[in-house]
């Protein structure tokens, strides 16, 4: 599940992370992907590309896309569509882009990176 907020689109980690979670090969199975805006995103924001290549509107594609959930069970439904395309829609995934590189937002025009990021990064204790 890729969880879409004004800057994800830009995020590096996050393409890895989609990168890796479309791999195909004999002893393994693509994770289903599941693409859920935030509530403040409404209904549209810009997607990364690798999950753009992923997804369309007419449906016939791998990534399932959907604005924020209302009910536990709308958003449990959506995960079990995902995980079933596994099986079913694997044929469609495109993943042989390059690892994106560091890039400018569309949103806020910076480049995030854990060097140049505003916040702490996470602590495990």
């Amino acid at each position: 599940m890729v969880l879409i907020g004004s800057c994800t689109h830009s995020r590096r980690h996050v393409d890895w992370e989609i990168k890796a979670s479309l791999r195909q090969g004999i002893d393994c199975k693509p994770n289903g992907l599941l693409v859920v805006l935030l509530p403040y995103q409404g209904d549209s924001a810009h997607l990364p590309p690798r999950l753009k290549e992923n997804w369309n509107a007419s449906g016939n594609c791998y990534a399932g896309y959907h604005a924020a959930p209302n009910t536990a069970e709308e958003l449990a439904r959506w995960i079990e569509e995902a995980y079933l395309c596994r099986e079913t829609r694997a044929n469609l995934i495109s993943n042989s882009q390059e690892i994106m590189k560091y890039s400018q937002c569309l949103v806020c025009k910076e480049t995030h990176s854990l060097r140049n990021a505003k916040v702490p990064p996470y602590r495990f204790l």
